[in-house]
């Protein structure tokens, strides 16, 4: 992470280009005339931030390492506990995007859900693997039939399917992305409190998300 003032930016990044090897950087600008959550990419490898020392400043800094991580943000998160939330919330709208795009490209009844299954339990995985918690593949099936029953989304694509003919695949994309996003979000709140072996604390971490 390079942390400059706007009136330095243009000298940074001029040695920044010029050097042999950059690898991943994030530029994080202090004094930005307009600071907003958008990022930009001076080249590749690279995201620039509008900086300010603040919780919002700092949270978009995080997006942006979690971002540059890509494939390996859950060693990341795992390493390095203030990228945690950052990571894990990557990671959960990542999947939620794949599924969403599972739920609109396959059309037969039924044949999303398997890979949307399977998607969500390695979300779970990796979720528990950047909280640093160690869980089996039966644990996380189990944890994922719990939060699934209590967000209540199990079987509404296939009900909401029938009420506009034609356009069903829509609702399909729109249930599979919210649903994702319900069962690791809830997943998430279950690690970062330290991930109880009781599966009732699980239920009671997702009924307080519905209130």
């Amino acid at each position: 992470v390079e942390l400059m003032l706007k009136s330095k930016e243009a000298e940074t990044i001029s040695a920044l280009e010029r050097a042999p090897s950059k690898g991943n950087v994030v530029l994080a600008v202090d004094g930005a005339a307009v600071t907003t959550d958008r990022f930009s990419h001076p080249w590749k490898g690279c995201i620039r931030v509008a900086f300010s020392d603040d919780a919002p400043g700092w949270r978009r800094v995080f997006a942006a390492c979690v971002q540059l991580a890509a494939d390996r943000l859950v060693g990341l998160g795992r390493r390095y506990p203030v990228l945690r939330s950052a990571a894990a919330q990557r990671l959960i709208y990542r999947t939620a995007g794949q599924n969403a795009l599972i739920g609109v490209v396959f059309v037969l009844p039924g044949a999303d859900m398997p890979a949307m299954t399977l998607n969500q339990l390695k979300m779970l995985l990796y979720l528990a693997g950047i909280y640093g918690q160690e869980i089996n593949f039966d644990r996380a099936i189990e944890l994922a039939g719990i939060i699934a029953a209590g967000v209540g989304f199990r079987g509404l694509a296939r009900r909401l399917v029938p009420l506009v003919p034609g356009f069903g695949w829509i609702y399909k994309g729109i249930v599979g992305y919210l649903a994702t996003l319900a069962v690791g979000t809830a997943a998430m709140k279950y690690f970062e409190v330290g991930a109880p072996a009781a599966t009732s604390k699980a239920a009671g971490l997702v009924g307080s998300l519905r209130r």
